[in-house]
């Protein structure tokens, strides 16, 4: 029932906006996925006789197996012709020699001069297709096996949510921006995050940027000076959570209602460290950050295991797409998802927040 209800919501998004979402929600993935196909030469031949087939590909991939290139296969018919694979161009031994070796083994019982053309060379996939659009570009060149992951293509056609969890996102989304608007002073990194439980779509805490020197909390009072070079929001951010969980680190002052400070925590879970309960810092949560995080945050979300990442404007040296892919960096201890997300809310709110009274297309677009 839960499979329907989310298709019958899909369907119902669509129809809405002409096809496409309003809310569009961009995966941040691996550039294994939407790399192009990379080719490599081989050495290849016509098969003339089609009824020895079966046997010159198994005493050929017996002498010389593709260990480099086992997703491709080893024949290639195309209007009728049959071309097999000989040998990579990086091989010690090149193909006159392999196919020597076979017609001079003992038992033999092929002449492969009378069976199969003369050698050519030919470029094929260098590796796997992981993606459909992969597929079908390595396909052009040479048959290739290929196993689809679901998941990833819904990712890469923005099938993952339904309208209303798009809703959801972007009213947080909203309220991150609304956050920046409080730190100004410092457009270099001014930002605001919002972290979620999704789980029970509660906030856990929320802050904005606190690393610029002239930054206040109340305008005109010198003594409420906070500038810190660490305290950049998503640093903040996590800290209130562990604030939450009977921990934090930073001297910051918050008050227990979210609408009378941009500090937001709800009553500590425990403050007994030693019979701390809960997750383990941001454990399943989700973070809606107004700016794309950077390389510090980033390690930051890294280590307290924060499950997804949701943000508005790229920046130029940021930890997820601008620059890095922190989040799905092989040999981390923890990788999770990031999405990039654009709409005609956000993209005002980015508008008035960040670039105050210039002017704004009319169209959608990918704030840089």
């Amino acid at each position: 029932m839960k499979m329907k209800s989310r298709s019958h919501g899909i369907l119902i998004a669509r129809r809405q906006t002409g096809g496409m979402f309003e809310v569009k929600i961009r995966a941040i993935l691996d550039e294994i996925y939407t790399r192009r196909m990379e080719l490599e030469k081989v050495s290849v031949c016509n098969i003339t006789d089609r009824k020895a087939t079966s046997k010159i590909v198994k005493k050929i991939s017996q002498r010389h197996p593709l260990l480099s290139l086992g997703h491709l296969k080893r024949i290639k018919n195309k209007n009728g012709e049959l071309k097999i694979i000989l040998s990579t161009q990086n091989d010690v031994d090149g193909p006159e020699d392999l196919l020597k070796t076979i017609q001079n083994c003992p038992g033999n019982d092929l002449d492969l001069n009378n069976i199969i053309g003369p050698v050519e060379t030919a470029e094929v996939p260098k590796w796997q297709p992981l993606t459909r659009a992969q597929f079908n570009e390595a396909c052009q060149y040479w048959p290739t096996a290929f196993h689809e992951d679901k998941q990833i293509t819904r990712a890469l056609n923005d099938e993952l949510f339904d309208l209303k969890e798009r809703e959801i996102i972007e009213d947080y989304l909203l309220k991150s921006i609304k956050l920046a608007d409080r730190c100004k002073t410092n457009m270099s990194c001014s930002t605001g995050t919002v972290i979620v439980d999704p789980e029970t779509n509660h906030v856990v805490a929320t802050a904005h940027d606190m690393s610029s020197d002239l930054q206040q909390l109340r305008p005109g009072d010198q003594s409420n000076l906070t500038g810190h070079p660490l305290h950049h929001a998503v640093m903040v951010n996590i800290d209130m959570v562990a604030r939450s969980q009977g921990g934090g680190a930073y001297e910051i002052k918050t008050e227990s209602s979210e609408k009378e400070s941009p500090f937001f925590q709800p009553q500590a879970v425990c403050s007994n460290k030693e019979t701390k309960i809960g997750p383990y810092l941001c454990t399943g949560y989700d973070l809606y950050c107004a700016q794309e995080p950077c390389i510090m945050c980033g390690m930051a979300l890294v280590h307290s295991r924060i499950n997804r990442v949701f943000y508005v404007l790229p920046t130029n040296d940021g930890a997820f797409q601008s620059k890095y892919k922190i989040h799905v960096t092989p040999g981390l201890n923890h990788n999770f998802k990031v999405f990039h997300v654009t709409s005609n809310k956000l993209t005002i709110a980015v508008q008035e927040t960040f670039y105050g009274n210039l002017p704004s297309t009319t169209e959608t677009q990918e704030p840089c």
